[in-house]
């Protein structure tokens, strides 16, 4: 669950970018406050650097068998990719909207 003043942080984000390992910026930033407010089962780092390296994508990639439903099933995927695309990016915001 996000508090409320990460959520209302996290709503000034937009998530319409991919993003995958290797990434940096203010997005990834974004993204990686997101994972830590979905707690250490998700992101037990919870690291906010901006850079993209190892933990995110093992982050992203346990974020996405959390919701497999819904970003996973539909592409036939059993497994997280650890690449933050459309599936990924819809069900975050779907959280913190």
């Amino acid at each position: 669950q996000t508090s409320p003043l990460s959520k209302n942080t996290l709503l000034s984000c937009a998530f319409h970018k991919n993003l995958r390992e290797g990434d940096s910026g203010a997005d990834v930033s974004c993204l990686q406050r997101f994972l830590a407010s979905q707690g250490s089962a998700i992101y037990p780092e919870a690291r906010v650097s901006g850079y993209f390296g190892a933990a995110t994508k093992r982050a992203v990639i346990r974020f996405q068998e959390t919701y497999r439903s819904a970003i996973l099933q539909s592409f036939g995927l059993k497994h997280g990719t650890g690449v933050v695309q459309q599936a990924t990016r819809q069900q975050i915001r779907a959280l913190i909207s």
